[in-house]
């Protein structure tokens, strides 16, 4: 599980370095260095989002989290 999510990190942190440049004013969410835990698990660490206006994003998690 531990190397699957190192894939996945490394495929989003690729995908985010060559993203188009988008001002603020076209942005609906933006948000830096985002941490999110439950109890003592870490759920999102670090996560910078700029969501532009007119798109849609979800993520995907496991059903056991």
């Amino acid at each position: 599980m531990m190397k699957a999510n190192r894939s996945i990190k490394n495929e989003v942190r690729d995908l985010l370095r060559n993203k188009p440049s988008i001002s603020s004013a076209e942005l609906v969410i933006e948000a830096t260095d985002l941490v999110e835990k439950f109890r003592k698990i870490c759920i999102v660490d670090n996560v910078n989002l700029r969501i532009p206006k007119g798109t849609i994003y979800g993520f995907l998690v496991p059903k056991h989290l």
